[in-house]
């Protein structure tokens, strides 16, 4: 029902926004069946300011190929100050964008050290994948049903297509 409605199936907890103050917020706006979907979000952000929805569709610097997406919105806490976190939405379309998705939230956190920590953490997902492509290699390779969803029934895609692909199925 919510679906067809036009409404989101999750909902934010105004409240917990105002009292986390976030610097930034990520979210996705591929599946709105995943999670809080990305309007929600910027809604929830501009209700809490009390104005209108924030502007949207500015792209977030150097995050392009990985389907990224930024707005900022300004949230009203409580004690009246002004918050101003970036919402930034993820659609990683494969297992090579989600691990981007590593560079893109360390790029936005802007911390010291966290860049070469992505690096670190990608780098070494890549190995343990190369690894498995290893084991498999050259062994019968199973055809896979990869469902997601049971009425109507749905296949996983993305980077689930990857995933079994990599761990030797077809």
């Amino acid at each position: 029902g919510s679906l067809k409605n036009g409404q989101s199936l999750y909902g934010i907890d105004k409240d917990v926004l105002r009292s986390v103050r976030p610097d930034v917020i990520f979210t996705q706006s591929l599946c709105d069946v995943c999670a809080v979907s990305y309007p929600v979000v910027l809604d929830t952000c501009a209700k809490l300011l009390g104005g209108g929805p924030p502007p949207s569709g500015s792209a977030t610097p150097g995050s392009a190929d990985v389907n990224v997406s930024g707005d900022s919105c300004g949230v009203l806490p409580s004690n009246g100050s002004v918050l101003n976190p970036r919402v930034i939405s993820m659609e990683p379309e494969n297992l090579d964008d989600c691990l981007k998705t590593f560079h893109v939230a360390a790029m936005a956190l802007n911390q010291p050290g966290l860049m070469a920590k992505a690096e670190n953490v990608t780098s070494s997902i890549q190995q343990g994948l190369n690894s498995i492509r290893e084991a498999v290699k050259g062994r019968p390779r199973p055809r896979v049903a990869f469902i997601e969803w049971h009425d109507p029934i749905f296949c996983g895609g993305h980077w689930i297509v990857d995933m079994v692909d990599i761990a030797g199925g077809s």
